[in-house]
């Protein structure tokens, strides 16, 4: 057998060996798909049957319900209050400067029984005493 001969032949085994490897990977890889597929359908499935659930749940409630969204666009939009107003109430600007201050402060207290609850830079809810965040 020639120099190239040998050559040809090791690179040959070389070359299926690789093909043998990116076959059984690919093999791996095609079940780890089909296992998350039936994951996937499972899950959609428990998806499906707890948006059922809640629907039911929903229409099980009594009457029409109006959410907090509605009610502030109604006092904004037909009552015509000043939001802006509101929003200088709740966050007056001697608060607004001392939470400038307090990076990353979690809650505030504006007067006596009136908190404030932050999320970053964001005021998300306002609290009294004695209530809990929300």
């Amino acid at each position: 057998m020639s120099v190239d001969a040998r050559t040809y032949t090791g690179e040959q085994k070389r070359l299926e060996e690789a093909v043998a490897r990116a076959r059984t990977a690919k093999t791996e890889a095609d079940e780890r798909v089909r296992t998350a597929q039936r994951e996937a359908q499972r899950a959609g499935a428990a998806l499906k049957q707890a948006v059922a659930a809640l629907e039911a749940h929903d229409e099980a409630r009594p009457g029409i319900q109006v959410t907090d969204h509605a009610v502030v666009r109604y006092l904004e939009r037909v009552g015509q209050m000043d939001m802006d107003a509101v929003r200088k109430h709740i966050l007056p600007g001697g608060a607004e400067a001392a939470l400038m201050a307090l990076p990353g402060a979690k809650s505030y207290r504006v007067a006596a029984g009136h908190r404030l609850i932050l999320r970053g830079r964001s005021v998300v809810t306002v609290t009294t005493d004695g209530t809990e965040a929300d």
